[in-house]
């Protein structure tokens, strides 16, 4: 077992013998031609993560678009199966379970709702399918489900007549989500479920699923780049860049002396109110993102990392404990990334 897999083995079995998601070493890579009759290339989407959600709890997974959130999140719902680790749910393997089992266990909550439903159907139609499937209620009562299911996330149960087209974004995201209850699963894996919506929105239905947690003990994975609203939903936040989990800590500690560089450098390109941008002594990055094609050797990050030394470049680091419930895979593990602070703060922003 490699030293990052047990760093968060251990966190998690300190926090409950059995997880109801775990995800264990996984790896995930896609092959593929850049054009005809070329060479296959190898890009490695997800690489030795693992991680742990428990009962009721939000885990935020936030990072630059394109670090393999979503991989990461259909690997845990099973849409994806792994090349390497496993993904368990409630200590069963993903993969031994039959759709309809998973389906009642977990279910996905997807970026762009009317395209995560038939256009075709109407609502009343979209919601009945898993009335059926999974015999919850009898014929003649799935009429008056559908409308409770409606009423539960704040719709008029005359939603049920129409066609997706018909639904404004915020209406289709809530139906998405009363299909998704139907049910009953213990976790929903949000993929950016509020990036396509306005403000107002966006916090309706944040509202919502703080709601359903609230009184259902649904857990919650929230994959997002929103780095202030995962602060104020989430319990626990994995840092991901380039396929890998650099930092995994409470949601209060986001950003502090002792994040990741990575972490500082995202929170640093955050946008603050009521700051002067030339007055803020922030964290930036260099350079572009590396190719997952073509991944650094050692630390991941060390390419654009103020940090980088001269052993991050030949070994990568395995997790470190930097206080409570706080996982870092850094070789400054441990030291106050303040100290760093001028040579961050004089980095050019790529």
């Amino acid at each position: 077992m490699t030293p990052r897999r047990a760093a968060v083995r251990t966190q998690s079995n300190s926090a409950e013998a059995v997880p109801l998601l775990a995800v264990d070493g996984v790896t995930k890579a896609f092959r593929f031609r850049d054009r005809p009759f070329g060479p296959r290339q190898h890009l490695v989407a997800v690489n030795r993560i693992s991680l742990t959600v428990a009962p009721g709890k939000t885990v935020a997974i936030i990072g630059e678009s394109g670090c393999g959130k979503s991989t990461l999140g259909r690997l845990m719902t099973g849409d994806v199966a792994p090349d390497t680790g496993q993904v368990r749910i409630e200590g069963r393997a993903v993969h031994a379970l039959t759709r309809l089992e998973k389906a009642r266990i977990i279910q996905p909550i997807a970026q762009d709702p009317k395209a995560a439903l038939n256009p075709r159907w109407t609502v009343a139609r979209s919601l009945g399918e898993p009335l059926e499937l999974h015999r919850l209620v009898p014929p003649k009562e799935r009429k008056a489900a559908i409308e409770q299911a409606l009423l539960r996330v704040g719709l008029a149960p005359e939603i049920a007549s129409r066609f997706p087209r018909e639904l404004s974004g915020g209406e289709a995201q809530r139906v998405t989500i009363a299909r998704a209850l139907l049910v009953s699963p213990r976790v929903l894996v949000c993929d950016e479920p509020v990036s396509a919506l306005d403000a107002a929105v966006q916090a309706d239905i944040v509202r919502l699923l703080l709601e359903i947690q609230s009184s259902e003990g649904t857990a919650l994975v929230f994959i997002s780049h929103d780095l202030q609203l995962v602060s104020r939903l989430s319990h626990r936040i994995a840092i991901m860049y380039l396929g890998e989990i650099v930092e995994i800590m409470p949601a209060g500690g986001l950003g502090g002396v002792l994040s990741h560089p990575y972490t500082r450098a995202l929170v640093g390109a955050a946008p603050r109110l009521g700051r002067h941008p030339r007055k803020a002594r922030r964290a930036t990055l260099t350079g572009e993102v590396p190719s997952p094609v073509d991944r650094p050797s050692g630390c991941v990050f060390h390419p654009r990392c103020a940090l980088a030394a001269e052993v991050c470049s030949r070994t990568s680091p395995g997790f470190e404990s930097v206080g409570s419930d706080h996982l870092m895979a850094c070789h400054f593990a441990g030291r106050e990334q303040s100290a760093f602070g001028s040579a961050e703060a004089t980095s050019s922003g790529a």
